[in-house]
């Protein structure tokens, strides 16, 4: 016995009617969200999907095995032309030359590399780069040990990428001249203010050589004591050695006084004597000095 359905009531059928229009608006609302989310990049769609056009010649991996090479080709010794072939075999691709352009016919000096780093990093392509290595390079006379020199060498190194077989030069490395000196004065913002007069700059002079003393030794109550700073202010902790102050200058901007002077200082260890600009903010209270901020210059 089939039963009847049941019709339904004009309540019902309006109430299914704003469900179906809301669920198809809810979609709509959702896709334009997610067409908006992609266009703005906020959203990846291949999110989970990796991307194959990545160039691995760009890659960090990429970078460290320019720099192992760049170590490698300023590294040799005359008369052991072989010991260079066989450090660099590992870099350089079948047919290329051996030495990778350096000729030794006419070398009169030896080689050894020192601190390099990666300077520039230039696509070439799919899986393709040209990294510069920024290295210094010592070159030694073989009949006298006295007589060398360092001098800093710019190598651009043209990679190779490949996922099996990881890195391979691709044509020979070449020396790139040393990037342009920039010429420019460096300039100090001072406050708006007007200079103090010389018995307030005596006493601020006083105060900073006191307060330099005590900040090379790190003494942190003692700084604290003469200091009012939101941040608390670290001092050397005895790595260095108060020496004096040059080219004190001190403004006075409403309640507070900016000094700008040269530190100089001495490494305890080495006695290195080293001069670091200072802008000091100070504020008298209570016929008190205090200084309130410390920038380098």
């Amino acid at each position: 016995m089939m039963l009847k359905q049941r019709k339904l009531t004009l309540r019902e059928m309006k109430l299914k009617k704003w469900l179906l229009w809301g669920l198809l608006i809810g979609n709509c609302l959702m896709g334009l969200l997610i067409v908006f989310l992609w266009l703005s990049g906020e959203l990846n769609i291949n999110v989970l999907k990796k991307n194959e056009k990545e160039n691995l010649a760009l890659s960090n991996e990429a970078k460290a095995f320019a720099v192992h090479f760049a170590v490698d080709y300023y590294n040799w010794t005359l008369g052991q032309e072989e010991a260079r072939v066989k450090r660099l075999q590992p870099y350089l691709p079948e047919g290329m030359d051996t030495q990778a352009g350096i000729h030794f016919t006419q070398l009169q000096r030896e080689a050894r590399p020192g601190a390099a780093q990666v300077w520039k990093v230039e696509s070439q392509g799919f899986n393709q780069s040209t990294i510069t290595i920024m290295i210094n390079v010592t070159y030694y006379n073989p009949k006298n040990s006295q007589d060398f020199y360092t001098i800093k060498r710019w190598l651009a190194v043209p990679i190779q990428a490949n996922r099996s077989d990881g890195f391979i030069i691709r044509n020979i490395p070449y020396v790139i001249p040393p990037p342009a000196i920039v010429h420019m004065k460096k300039s100090v913002e001072e406050v708006k203010g007007k200079v103090v007069d010389t018995v307030t700059q005596r006493q601020i002079q006083e105060v900073l050589r006191n307060f330099f003393d005590v900040y090379s030794r790190g003494n942190l109550d003692d700084i604290r004591y003469l200091t009012q700073s939101d941040k608390p202010i670290q001092g050397f902790q005895g790595l260095m050695k108060f020496l004096s102050l040059e080219d004190l200058k001190v403004i006075q901007s409403g309640p507070n006084c900016y000094a700008y002077t040269t530190v100089v200082l001495q490494e305890k260890d080495s006695s290195t004597e080293m001069m670091y600009p200072f802008e000091i903010r100070l504020r008298k209270e209570k016929n008190q000095w205090f200084v309130y901020e410390l920038n380098h210059q």
